[in-house]
């Protein structure tokens, strides 16, 4: 029970501290910039069913838009939480900075203890940059969850339990960014002879690495200062 408490109380801390460097003024700082106002345009979009316009094969390289599907549309549903504003897909983007600063404590703790864990919290939610780009609509921070929560399983002894959960935190990378297929053939490096467990790690993330990202007719967009409509 003791223990329960302490680590209810550190998690307190740590939400804490997220709510106080990510939730003030979320709407307008930083500015918007053109790949955030695309990509909740194109998520909006994707929640109302619009996927007549502009379906391009999903690359690096893309003209239209080169990020999943995945991501913009649960930022598309967020967004929708407030009636469409930029603030509901905001809030999924820092949710997502908080899981990843949860998921590298949580692992850090059962290893190597409190101080250690804490100082990751701390830094992964303070570092300047982080703060910067948790705030925004960026599917690579979907990405960085990816990363962390799957070596938090290949550090474990090869299962199939570890080995799925592994390979279900790479398919939420390969549903935001196409740098997902990045920690996917790290993670199958990872387990490069353990050949049971390539399967697990590698399949659930497959049909969607690479994907047809479906996208909205919109084009790209410049930085928008606060209060710009969407639409």
């Amino acid at each position: 029970m003791v223990k329960k408490r302490g680590l209810l109380a550190a998690v307190g801390v740590i939400g804490i501290f997220w709510a106080l460097l990510y939730l003030p003024n979320l709407r307008s700082t930083p500015n918007w910039y053109g790949d955030e106002t695309l990509t909740l345009q194109v998520g909006l979009e994707l929640t109302k069913g619009h996927l007549q316009n502009r379906a391009v094969f999903c690359s690096f390289f893309s003209p239209a838009y080169n990020y999943q599907p995945g991501y913009a549309f649960v930022a598309g549903l967020a967004s929708r939480l407030t009636g469409g504003d930029i603030l509901g897909g905001r809030l999924f983007a820092v949710v997502i900075g908080l899981a990843v600063s949860l998921t590298g404590f949580f692992f850090l703790r059962r290893r190597y203890g409190s101080p250690t864990a804490f100082t990751y919290a701390f830094i992964s939610l303070g570092y300047v940059q982080a703060i910067i780009h948790y705030r925004w609509i960026y599917p690579h921070s979907a990405v960085g969850l990816a990363l962390i929560g799957s070596i938090t399983m290949l550090f474990r002894n090869p299962s199939l339990a570890n080995d799925l959960k592994a390979g279900l935190f790479l398919t939420v990378g390969a549903f935001s960014n196409l740098l997902g297929i990045h920690a996917v053939l790290a993670s199958f490096a990872c387990r490069l002879f353990k050949p049971k467990s390539w399967l697990p790690i590698i399949v659930p993330s497959e049909p969607v690495e690479p994907a047809e990202a479906v996208t909205a007719p919109v084009s790209d967009a410049e930085e928008a200062p606060p209060g710009t409509p969407l639409s």
